[in-house]
């Protein structure tokens, strides 16, 4: 009785582990390759930099270099700015 209990128990455990683990696994990252599939799509400058803005992670790579494949890709600057403004760190709290 006390094994059945036990594994009972573990059986719930994992399954709220893997319930509560979900939507961590399903957050998006947006990437530079991201923003350059969705400009190449046709998508609006106005979406794009939404989707720039509320993604939950960003892992954009902004170096000189980036920059100019991005701008050789068709991504507007407005585009990029919002890019640049995602990826400034969060300001200190005094």
């Amino acid at each position: 009785m006390r094994v059945r209990c036990l594994t009972l128990a573990l059986v719930v455990l994992v399954s709220l582990l893997q319930v509560f683990s979900l939507p961590l696994l399903a957050e998006e990252v947006l990437t530079n390759q991201d923003v350059v599939k969705m400009v190449a799509a046709g998508l609006g400058e106005e979406v794009v930099v939404a989707k720039v803005r509320e993604a939950p992670r960003t892992d954009f790579h902004l170096g000189v270099d980036d920059l100019v494949e991005l701008r050789k890709a068709g991504v507007s600057e407005r585009v990029v700015a919002a890019m640049l403004e995602r990826n400034r760190p969060a300001p200190l709290s005094p």
